[in-house]
């Protein structure tokens, strides 16, 4: 009997499926191996087992949440993730007339360090479902990030951010942030540092928490700026990350003179710089 496409397919991908179910194609040692059939909220790929970031990406939420932000995001905002990208303003309007633009607004820092002085900040949520598995997980971000700590004024008394497009933080935009990184017990999220789970605000009760996305600069049309969380199940020093996702924004800019920047304004239902498709 003459072989189908089928057949001469599964004979060259058995090895692979083999390699798969003993630990797959690691990027170094995770002891103990990371069990195949792992609990899971959500169908899916098995990269979405251990960390789920979700944003809206569909950009269809009054608030700025993904759609269903408790439990399942919605089967729609999923699929986009991989194409498409969360639309956002950059945070550079003076929106309580005090003279500080929004990036150097509600930062505890040149004694700006007021509630409710700037936009409210895009929700990014952070799902690792089989968290009560690892204990020992820990969580690393990457971005092209404006650090707040290194926030200057320059001779004329200008306020000038440091050079990168986003900042992810633990508190919204209308509450005071501490610039410091959260390694150092502040509320910047910074790239390139690896956080324990317990001081992203997750735990073994509470295995889904809410950062948030600050835009700094803009590309102009057509440009993103991705943000990839790394999941290490039994701790950086342990092993290479054994999970990750990415959520691409695309900030847009708007100014005093501009509020409805590329016929995309802001909702006044509180999600701030969220941009509402019209």
């Amino acid at each position: 009997m003459p072989m189908r496409y089928s057949h001469i397919v599964h004979l060259f991908l058995w090895p692979a499926t083999l390699l798969l179910a003993f630990g797959g194609f690691a990027q170094g040692p995770l002891s103990p191996p990371i069990p195949w059939h792992m609990p899971t909220n959500r169908a899916g790929d098995v990269n979405r087992l251990l960390i789920d970031i979700d944003m809206d990406v569909d950009n269809t939420t009054l608030t700025g949440y993904p759609d269903s932000s408790v439990g399942d995001r919605s089967a729609t905002e999923e699929r986009l993730e991989k194409s498409e990208y969360v639309r956002t303003f950059t945070n550079v309007m003076d929106v309580d007339n005090d003279g500080v633009p929004g990036y150097a607004d509600g930062i505890d820092k040149f004694g700006n360090g007021q509630a409710d002085s700037c936009c409210k900040f895009e929700p990014m949520v952070v799902d690792i479902p089989t968290l009560a598995q690892y204990p020992n997980a820990e969580v690393e971000f990457s971005y092209l990030a404006s650090d707040p700590d290194a926030l200057t004024i320059n001779s004329d008394g200008h306020y000038v951010a440091a050079p990168g497009v986003l900042r992810v933080w633990k508190k919204d935009g209308d509450q005071v942030r501490n610039p410091h990184s959260v390694e150092t017990n502040g509320d910047f999220v910074r790239p390139g540092e690896v956080y324990s789970c317990t001081q992203l605000g997750l735990g073994i009760q509470n295995t889904t928490t809410i950062l948030y996305v600050e835009a700094i600069d803009w590309y102009g049309f057509e440009k993103f700026s991705p943000i990839t969380a790394k999941f290490y199940p039994f701790g950086h020093s342990n092993g290479s990350f054994a999970s990750s996702q990415t959520i691409k924004v695309r900030p847009y800019y708007m100014s005093s003179e501009n509020p409805s920047a590329t016929n995309a304004g802001p909702t006044n239902t509180g999600d701030g710089v969220g941009y509402g498709l019209g």
